[in-house]
C-alpha cells in the first residue's frame, strides 16, 4: 500500500509580545525619573552649573560687554571691558601677556574711541558658564587662590543675588598686604602660588559710598583719607573668616567692603569654563 506523504509544515517563530501603549508609557516614565534623580543627585551633591552675571572676575571669568582687539600693536587679541553697556561708567582694559591677561589700568581709551568701536558694533556681549566642584570643601577648607562660589554675608543679601563668584586671598590668621605696584602680598611675603597672583595687581583703595561698605575693624588704612575713598594698609583675617577678592578689583564689590567669608558659606569651587564651547578650559 503506498505511503501517503504528509507535506512539510514551515516552523512558525513565537510572536514577539506586543506592549500596549500604556506599557511603553509606563517604561519611558521610569527612564525619565531615573535620568532625572541621576540629575539632581550630581546636581545636589557633586557638581553645578553657574552662569557668571557680572565682570568682577575679568578676565579670568567674563560676564558682560567685551570687545576683543589688538590695542597696543603687539598682534595679541587684547581685552576691553564696558562696566554698563551702552551707559558705562568705566572702561578696563585687559592685555594679553605671555601667559595670560593683565588688568592694564594705566592704558587709557578715549570715550571718544570707545563710542565709535560701540557704534560699529564691535562689542559683544558674553556670559561664562563654570562647572563647581561641590565635594571640594567637605573634607577641608577653602585655599589661596581658589575661585570660590559662596553665599553672601547677611549684610549685603539681595534676593537677586544670593551668590558670589570671587577668588580667595585670605585664610584665617593671614595678615594682607599691598606693595607698590598693587601686588598681593601676605604676612609680609608676595604670593606667588598659585602663578596667577605673580602677574596679578589689586586696587587697595575703597569708596565708603559703595552699596555694603562698613568701617572694617580688621582693615587698617592709610592717611589721610579723603572724603569718599579710603586707601587699605592691611587686614588681619579673622580666624573662621576667609577674605575674598574679584579679579577685576576696579569693578568689584568684594571683601575689602565687607569683610570675611564664613566657612560654611561656602558652595564650592570652581574649576572649568565649560561655555562658550570654544573657550573650555580648566580654571587655575
Amino acid at each position: 500500500m503506498p505511503q501517503t506523504r504528509h507535506p512539510k509544515t514551515k516552523e512558525q517563530a513565537p510572536e514577539k509580545p506586543r506592549h500596549s501603549f500604556p506599557m511603553r508609557a509606563r517604561h519611558l516614565f521610569d527612564e525619565l525619573v531615573f535620568v532625572f534623580t541621576i540629575v539632581m543627585f550630581v546636581k545636589l551633591f557633586l557638581v553645578e552649573l553657574y552662569k557668571i552675571p557680572s565682570g568682577s572676575m575679568t578676565p579670568t571669568l567674563l560676564g558682560g560687554a567685551v570687545m576683543r582687539e589688538d590695542l597696543n600693536d603687539d598682534r595679541l587679541k587684547d581685552i576691553l571691558y564696558l562696566d554698563r553697556f551702552p551707559n558705562y561708567n568705566k572702561a578696563l582694559t585687559f592685555l594679553r601677556g605671555p601667559e595670560r591677561y593683565v588688568a592694564t589700568p594705566e592704558f587709557e581709551i578715549s570715550r571718544a574711541q570707545i563710542d565709535q568701536w560701540a557704534g560699529q558694533r564691535r562689542f559683544g556681549f558674553q556670559y561664562d558658564r563654570i562647572l563647581v566642584n561641590k565635594l571640594a570643601y567637605w573634607f577641608g577648607d577653602p585655599a589661596q587662590g581658589d575661585i570660590v562660589v559662596f553665599k553672601v554675608p547677611e549684610q549685603i543679601y539681595r534676593r537677586g543675588a544670593p551668590i558670589y563668584i570671587k577668588r580667595l586671598v585670605g585664610e584665617p590668621g593671614q595678615v594682607l598686604t599691598f606693595d607698590k605696584d598693587g601686588g598681593l602680598l601676605s604676612d609680609g611675603r608676595r604670593v606667588e602660588k598659585p602663578g596667577f597672583f605673580t602677574t596679578q595687581r589689586y586696587e587697595p583703595t575703597v569708596n565708603t559710598r559703595t552699596h555694603g561698605y562698613r568701617d572694617l575693624p580688621e582693615a587698617k588704612y592709610a592717611h589721610p583719607n579723603t572724603a569718599s575713598h579710603r586707601r587699605i594698609e592691611s587686614i588681619d583675617v579673622q580666624p573662621g573668616e576667609f577674605y575674598v577678592f574679584g579679579d577685576n578689583t576696579a569693578g568689584s564689590l568684594d571683601s575689602r567692603f565687607w569683610g570675611g567669608v564664613p566657612a560654611n558659606h561656602f558652595k564650592g569651587r570652581a574649576f572649568l569654563r565649560a561655555w562658550p564651547l570654544n573657550q573650555i578650559k580648566f580654571l587655575k
